[in-house]
């Protein structure tokens, strides 16, 4: 091990390094970090939208570090690229939160690295929390498998985590960066193997020897829920990683032949129960897997998208190798979430945190007289007024004109977006896709939630901004598309619908829909009537309540079976007696 002669030398090395660290719920490492790179005087930090306290820390504990915080996970590679771009120095180590390299350690690093003027990354050897070598470099993984642990002294590899790595900049530029395609896992990988390719060295210091708390970086109240999703990015990652280096027929076989192993893991944790921890891994490999199928078996499904995604990457070297005709670095695809507003202070709230992941939060409101705007705006919503309602398709469009993201997707204020809705918005904004999303609705009605009720069809909530010419319609509006026969994506995940809450509540919604629904059919030429309606009303009610299980509900269930069923029969009353009176800018 090379010793330090001064202080001096030490600060000298330091200033040439920017310390890179991305966190994610990452709260309980950050006072060991802080207390070992209190000498460092360039430190960079980005959150991936962490839920718990870490920002907090980080502020408090390293108030000189820099700090960026994603609204949303945007995954690995990403955030270091972000950091990588920001830095300044010569050199950046990138170093995760649960690896406690000193400065010590770090300054030997950037000294071997100011001698080797050929080598453009330098790893230490790594140790498990028992001092153990852990297998952190090799040759190339299609060469054969990695070993590890055996080097006497520096050493050229083809393959080394990036859990400790240290990068010269410049001489990274012409092979680039992380491709962020890689959410988490092999981003790593890809990165040394293009590295190789390219024939620039990437060199192991063995007797630098850094503490690798493997997986010890992510803390959660629910640690299984960590391990599902590791298995989940971790299986497609692997197939990517397949599809981008050996061609998307070989991504392809990978995937067929990973997901029947991933049948007979699960079934095997099923069979002899370990962990809750390692089953929920499995079953993420295994729903990882899945996803990947389901979107190649989508009608009109492109391969080399589905596989290979597109990159957010901000440096253009990263993906400067066109693979398979797909270009690895296209601009990175932006989300607005848009909410209709109108006195909705109960709800907004809950309804814009589930939505923090978007690029964009848009609020058009109808004119609130109560702490709606307040409240939408301390969320970071973009909020515009237009108080002299015309209906909600004139609302839609509206929105849209104020929209900046590439897709759109519309929200209600007594909705939220679930953890599964969530992922799969944003995989399907990462992917690119042209389609027509649509969920379905978890009902709360009158404080309960109906989990037995087997919901109502799927709506359509997510579009393509571009491709959405206007909405129309007096109630439940629909999209006029500018492309003919896009696909349709059914989201599996849902949304939580706070659907009535109270009596007059749920009296108010009944006129409102009723009327708007009969001023609706009055401009189709139907017909109404008491009985039209006592035949529509009981229908309803029968398929809701019956069919679809809403008496599993008990009353709450009752009560909304109801209403909507009122509503239907009043609606065609109204058509009747009212139907001179109907017009469709019915108020809120």
């Amino acid at each position: 091990m090379l010793a330090l002669d001064t202080a001096e030398e030490l600060a000298e090395l330091l200033e040439l390094v920017t310390v890179v660290s991305v966190t994610y719920n990452s709260s309980h490492c950050i006072p060991s970090m802080a207390h070992a790179l209190q000498a460092c005087p360039h430190v960079s930090f980005v959150d991936n939208a962490s839920a718990d306290e870490t920002v907090e820390v980080v502020k408090r504990l390293m108030p000189a570090a820099r700090l960026q915080v994603f609204a949303e996970n945007r995954g690995y590679g990403t955030a270091n690229n972000a950091a990588i771009a920001a830095a300044s120095t010569r050199y950046v180590l990138l170093l995760n939160p649960d690896c406690l390299a000193d400065t010590g350690q770090i300054a030997e690093m950037v000294r071997h690295a100011e001698a080797d003027s050929n080598a453009v990354m330098w790893v230490p050897q790594l140790l498990d929390g028992a001092g153990r070598e852990q297998i952190n470099y090799g040759m190339p993984r299609h060469w054969g498998r990695p070993r590890g642990g055996a080097a006497q002294g520096p050493l050229c590899v083809g393959y080394a985590c990036a859990a400790v790595m240290l990068m010269h900049r410049e001489r990274m530029e012409p092979i680039g960066f992380f491709d962020s395609r890689f959410f988490l896992y092999y981003e790593d990988e890809d990165l040394c193997l293009r590295a190789f390719d390219a024939g620039a060295a990437v060199v192991v210091l063995p007797q630098i020897r850094v503490a690798h708390l493997s997986r010890g970086s992510v803390r959660g109240p629910r640690p299984w829920v960590s391990e599902y999703w590791r298995g989940w990015h971790h299986a497609q990652s692997k197939v990517r990683f397949a599809a981008k280096h050996h061609g998307v027929p070989a991504g392809i076989r990978l995937l067929d032949a990973s997901s029947r192993n991933a049948w007979l893991h699960v079934s095997a944790r099923l069979a002899v129960p370990v962990s809750l921890r390692l089953f929920g891994r499995a079953m993420g490999r295994l729903r990882g897997l899945r996803a990947l199928q389901a979107a190649l078996r989508q009608t009109g499904a492109d391969a080399n998208r589905v596989l290979l995604g597109e990159s957010d990457t901000p440096t253009a070297q990263a993906a400067s190798i066109p693979i398979a005709g797909v270009s690895a670095v296209v601009p990175y695809r932006r989300l607005t979430v848009g909410v209709l507003t109108f006195n909705e202070e109960r709800h907004i709230g809950h309804c814009l945190r589930s939505a923090a992941f978007a690029d964009e939060l848009l609020v058009i409101d109808s004119g609130s007289t109560d702490r709606t705007l307040e409240i939408a705006r301390e969320y970071g919503a973009v909020v515009h007024v237009y108080p002299d309602w015309q209906g909600f398709a004139v609302q839609r469009n509206r929105l849209l004109q104020h929209a900046t993201g590439d897709y759109v997707f519309f929200v209600d204020a007594d909705e939220e977006i679930t953890d599964r809705l969530r992922q799969e918005v944003q995989q399907t904004v990462r992917a690119g896709v042209d389609c027509i999303g649509t969920v379905r609705w978890t009902v709360i009605a009158f404080g309960k939630e109906l989990k037995w009720f087997l919901g109502q069809a799927e709506i359509e909530r997510f579009f393509p901004r571009r491709l959405v010419n206007q909405f129309v319609g007096v109630v439940h509006e629909s999209a006029q598309m500018l492309q003919k026969n896009l696909p349709r994506q059914a989201f599996s995940g849902r949304l939580r619908h706070t659907s009535r809450e109270s009596i007059r509540d749920s009296l108010n919604k009944l006129t409102q829909y009723a009327m708007l629904g009969a001023a609706k059919r009055a401009a189709m030429g139907r017909r109404g009537g008491v009985l039209r309606g006592i035949a529509s009303g009981s229908l309803v009610f029968l398929r809701l309540y019956i069919l679809r299980l809403g008496f599993l509900g008990g009353g709450p269930g009752f009560l909304f079976c109801l209403f909507i069923a009122l509503e239907s029969f009043f609606r065609y009353a109204a058509l009747y007696y009212d139907r001179e009176q109907l017009r469709t800018d019915v108020g809120r």
